[in-house]
């Protein structure tokens, strides 16, 4: 069985192509992850799912004050932990409300 020698080179840079693309790949959910101090951070989608509302209404909280958030390279992250400490003070304040 005869290999051609171009075919081969040819199959090993699509291969070293395609683990580049994953190195790259995982490079960046690495920084996501941990983007900001250490600290993981979410995109509109995670934070969407995380309170189960829209898109519409995390814009709203953002305009309002309401929502803490970074915004790098054009896109907008939340810090975990400023996210917490929102939802944190939202359950006290009602907590206190509802005991008035």
């Amino acid at each position: 069985m005869d290999i051609d020698e171009h075919l081969m080179v040819k199959a090993f840079d699509k291969c070293f192509s395609l683990l580049e693309r994953i190195d790259a790949r995982l490079n960046s959910l690495e920084k996501r992850e941990f983007g900001v101090d250490g600290e993981r951070l979410l995109d509109n989608q995670d934070l969407c799912q995380l309170l189960n509302v829209d898109k519409k209404t995390l814009e709203r909280y953002r305009r309002s004050g309401r929502l803490p958030f970074l915004k790098l390279g054009g896109k907008i992250f939340y810090k975990y932990s400023e996210i917490v400490d929102v939802m944190q003070n939202l359950r006290k304040y009602d907590f206190d409300k509802e005991s008035e």
